[in-house]
């Protein structure tokens, strides 16, 4: 994944599919700057993000559709011709797509309605291909960028580097921003003797390699485990969690 400034992505009139996290109001404000470059330098956005899981949309469908998305990126950005569709494959989105001009933004529905998501069902992701097809892809949800099938886009954009050998895939602005703090924290001489990592979350196996990294390299002082993967070390002390959330109980 090659991290670059979004703009050199494409050119002038080129689709670009960008995929942010856009769950809350801090993810939708740390979007904009990529999708604002893009924007200016002429290209015809495409956003494609996801919002929950699943299972936790079957049980509130209501609860995670991005329809109070584009009323805030508008109220944030009333300079943007942004369209909205609540959908993510289909003659309809093709045709939204279509009508893009040079410096127009689309913003699809939430990804993750859809059991193929999840399931990293290429079938899926071709339709969105079949639906979208970009010139170049941007990854910008740099809290999935540590997954495999479920970050999103994977098997898309395997399907985009198939049909278009050579296009561009790289990682957003804010992918860069991320990593370069995590870098600067990690290379930080003063991090050794006095730095705290933080680490949260559901997800333990997610995070294992991780934590192991920094505590073999005497990263940092003191390490910090919170959220639902805390109850697995509480476990190993032989207390209990009651209810609490666990991804496994084996």
């Amino acid at each position: 994944l090659n991290v670059v400034e979004p703009k050199a992505v494409s050119g002038k009139g080129g689709k670009v599919t960008l995929e942010p996290d856009i769950k809350d109001e801090f993810r939708i404000l740390a979007m904009v700057p990529d999708v604002d470059r893009l924007i200016r330098a002429g290209a015809k956005v495409i956003i494609a993000s996801h919002n929950g899981r699943f299972k936790d949309i079957q049980r509130n469908p209501a609860g995670y559709v991005l329809d109070p998305v584009p009323d805030k990126l508008r109220e944030l950005k009333p300079d943007w011709n942004l369209k909205y569709i609540g959908k993510t494959t289909g003659p309809e989105v093709q045709s939204k797509v279509d009508s893009l001009r040079e410096g127009e933004a689309l913003l699809l529905g939430n990804l993750r309605e859809d059991p193929g998501e999840e399931a990293g069902d290429p079938y899926y992701a071709e339709a969105i291909y079949q639906a979208v097809r970009p010139d170049a892809i941007v990854f910008g949800a740099f809290a999935a960028a540590h997954r495999g099938k479920q970050a999103s886009l994977g098997p898309y954009i395997n399907i985009h580097r198939r049909v278009k050998p050579g296009a561009p895939v790289i990682g957003a602005g804010l992918i860069r921003k991320e990593l370069q703090g995590i870098q600067e924290f990690l290379s930080d001489p003063e991090a050794r003797k006095n730095g705290v990592a933080i680490l949260g979350g559901a997800k333990l196996d997610e995070k294992i390699e991780v934590m192991r990294e920094i505590i073999k390299g005497h990263r940092v002082k003191k390490l910090i485990v919170l959220g639902a993967m805390s109850f697995y070390f509480r476990i190993a002390q032989g207390r209990r969690v009651g209810n609490s959330f666990l991804e496994s109980r084996d």
